[in-house]
């Protein structure tokens, strides 16, 4: 596997709310109403619904729809490509994506040994349970592209815990809306951040955080104090600082779409200007975000 490149927005995007165009046309294409009350075609589907959708039966998120009608998978032992790929990193790499949603996995976990390739492209874990360096355990489900390390999914639910939807799936997305005006607010007003050292990029979260909790509502604060938090978290576990350049910037283009019940958790649907996907798992019990997904097509997955 070729040493780590980029992360890109999704895991950005969990952060902005862990407190609170390549889509598949046979899956996506349901029209819900905009905050203009006018019908929109938005990326996330299984069947016409409302909304909020009651039953989750049919519902195919990516990239799991990818994994799911795509060509055999074998156990990274049994890959004949596994050579080529850095196991010892693999497995890190995997602690430190974990580490950003729940507790770190302990030193010893080997996810390896559970880890599938799929058409020696996509590589995935689901319904894995580890046992955290706080002695809880957990059940994760992951899926990386094979060839640059893009994490196209991290989910990770306590096993202990009982999950529900956001009470109020309207509050969850105006505090949303709210953050994300503010994030859109500081890149205007601030463009310092464009050319920003390491340095300098940790002090411009610092004030954003600050600055956030007087000009935003206490849940909307909230959100954009986690998001400069596991921002400057994430500098920890990147080699290459710029390469988080373009994902700092995203909550200035991607718009606020809907939310489903799905699996005693709420999602959140976010998109770009093309209509591409962005979604997070939020869980209403403990009142964060438990992961993400993104389209496989955005690593070049065909199936």
């Amino acid at each position: 596997m070729k040493r780590f490149r980029t992360i890109l927005i999704p895991l950005l995007l969990c952060a902005l709310v862990l407190a609170a165009g390549f889509g598949l046309p046979a899956l996506f294409g349901r029209a819900v109403p905009d905050y203009k009350n006018a019908p929109e075609p938005i990326a996330i589907a299984g069947k016409e619904s409302p909304l909020y959708l009651e039953d989750d039966t049919d519902i195919a998120l990516p990239p799991w729809d990818a994994v799911a009608a795509g060509g055999s998978s074998v156990l990274l032992s049994d890959y004949l490509g596994a050579a080529q790929i850095d196991g010892d990193f693999v497995n890190d790499y995997i602690r430190s994506l974990v580490g950003l949603f729940a507790a770190v996995p302990a030193e010893d976990e080997n996810f390896l040994s559970a880890l599938r390739v799929l058409d020696g492209t996509l590589l995935y874990l689901r319904g894995y349970t580890y046992t955290a360096t706080d002695g809880e355990q957990y059940t994760l489900g992951l899926v990386l592209d094979n060839s640059a390390a893009l994490p196209l999914s991290v989910h990770v639910r306590p096993l202990s815990d009982k999950t529900h939807p956001a009470a109020s799936p309207d509050l969850l997305l105006s505090a949303f809306q709210e953050a994300f005006q503010f994030w859109k607010t500081q890149l205007s007003e601030r463009p310092e951040i464009y050319t920003a050292d390491k340095d300098a990029r940790m002090l411009w979260f610092q004030d954003s955080l600050d600055l956030a909790y007087g000009a935003c509502s206490g849940s909307a604060a909230q959100l954009v104090s986690q998001f400069c938090t596991f921002l400057m978290a994430c500098e920890t576990i990147q080699p290459d600082g710029s390469a988080w350049t373009e994902a700092i910037f995203a909550p200035g283009y991607l718009e606020v779409g809907y939310a489903i019940s799905y699996e005693n958790e709420t999602v959140i649907v976010l998109t770009d200007y093309s209509n591409t996907p962005y979604t997070l798992y939020y869980d209403g019990a403990a009142q964060k975000i438990t992961g993400f997904g993104l389209d496989a097509r955005l690593a070049g997955y065909t199936g």
